[in-house]
Order: C-alpha cells, then structure tokens, then sequence
C-alpha cells in the first residue's frame, strides 16, 4: 500500500521507552492509558448528568494529564474532525480541568500551564497514534468476524504475538469497514513516520521534538 514505508521507519522498543523519558519532563498524574466512550458509564436524571465512571484499567499508568484527553479525542473522533476541531476540544478540557483543580484550591499553573499542556498533547500523538493501528487491526473488523477470532483462544494469542499480516491483508479484501478505518490509521502512521509530521491535526508543519528538548 506504501511502498516506500520500511522496517527501517518504524521506531525501535528503546526508541519508544524513550518516549516514555521525554513525557517524564512534564508532570505525571495517575492516567487510565485507554480512556474512550465505551470505558466511560454516565448516569442521567431528568437529563441532567448525575455520576460517571471510569473503568477498565489495565493500561493504566503515569502520563502527562494530556495523555487520556488526547487518547479519548483519538479515539471517539474521525480524523477529518481532529483536523478541525482538535484544538477547541483540548481547549475545553484545559478548561474544564483547570476549573475542578479550583475547588479544591488549587491553580492548574502550578501544575501543568497551557504551554507545557499544550506541548505533551503533541508530543503523545505520535506514541497513541502508534497503539491505536496497533489495536484497531485487531478490533476493527465486523461484529461476526470479531466474534469468531475471540472464541479460537490460539488464533487470537497468535494474532496478537506474532506475524497478522496474512490476517488484515485478508480483511482488507473482504471487510469495507475494516479497510476505510485502517487506511485512514496507516495514513496517519505514513505522515509520521515518512513525512516526519507527528501532528498534522495541529500543524501542517514539522513539530520539531528536538529543539523543544534543547530547549527544557
């Protein structure tokens, strides 16, 4: 499909556990690492919200705040929508959450301003942006065919730990949904990884990580 996207792309384990080192320069927060809508129960009177709850907490972790609102807008959104609305959702979060931290007395600057939050939402792109063509390869397909993979315990272990090429490509072939979603994630993972543009939803131009870690 990208025939100029190579092993020699792709980010190395030590490479990423040094992301992990690069997002250790802003403040840590306990962070769920997989907050989407359907890990997210609501409780409704008179349609007014009365309760939430967040479950599901098996990648759960410390990530800057700006993890799980990135996770969550990923997640729940197409990419034609990020590209216009990223900026006033996040927007609304830093808001949102600068609002709760005052009633308990305490200023969002002295913990994460709007610069450092605003940075730690791009440089998390390219890591969530990574995990989800990695998740959704294995979760995208028709409701059916997902049912079947599930009930074959060593065909999933196998998909999930070793070579699932033969695998998407068939679902390529054969399931529209499938192909129109995961194109769209490998797109995103050909600018960049290719194009070296790590978040084109806030920018068209290069982010440039390494001047921003000359710079801390």
């Amino acid at each position: 499909m990208y025939p100029n996207l190579s092993k020699s792309h792709f980010p190395k384990n030590e490479d990423l556990r040094g992301f992990a080192g690069i997002l250790s320069i802003f403040r840590n927060v306990w962070s769920n690492g997989d907050l989407w809508a359907k890990n997210i129960m609501v409780k409704y009177e008179n349609d007014v919200l009365i309760n939430c709850k967040v479950f599901d907490f098996q990648l759960q972790r410390y990530n800057p705040p700006a993890h799980d609102a990135v996770y969550m807008v990923n997640e729940t959104t197409t990419k034609s929508e990020r590209c216009q609305y990223l900026k006033e959702y996040l927007a609304y979060y830093y808001q949102e959450l600068s609002s709760e931290l005052a009633k308990f007395g305490l200023d969002i600057n002295n913990i994460v301003n709007k610069e450092d939050f605003d940075k730690s939402c791009k440089l998390a792109m390219p890591v969530i942006k990574l995990s989800k063509a990695l998740y959704r390869s294995l979760c995208a397909m028709s409701a059916e065919t997902y049912r079947k993979l599930t009930s074959e315990p060593d065909l999933y272990d196998k998909l999930t730990f070793e070579d699932r090429t033969e695998f998407v490509t068939n679902l390529f072939k054969t399931e529209k949904c499938y192909k129109e979603e995961m194109t769209t994630l490998l797109e995103d993972l050909r600018d960049l990884l290719i194009n070296k543009n790590i978040a084109p939803e806030f920018t068209t131009a290069e982010y440039n990580l390494l001047e921003f870690l000359n710079n801390k």
